[in-house]
């Protein structure tokens, strides 16, 4: 009776471990980057970046 009750938890744990792993690959595949969010991600480093280059480039004046 021990070795089955061995066996039994044995076959439970690999399910469960193959249960978590797919679970996490599901949740890679859903959180994966959609064009939209790349877009989006492009535009607000334009902003950032290039639509700040004034400002910056007013306070080095200013600084010297």
């Amino acid at each position: 009776m021990n070795a089955i009750a061995w066996l039994g938890r044995l076959v439970i744990e690999r399910v469960r471990g193959i249960g978590v792993a797919t679970l996490m690959l599901l949740q890679i595949i859903f959180s994966l980057p959609t064009w939209l969010g790349v877009k989006l991600f492009i535009y607000q480093m334009y902003r950032v970046g290039v639509m700040s280059l004034l400002i910056i480039t007013v306070s080095g004046l200013f600084i010297g």
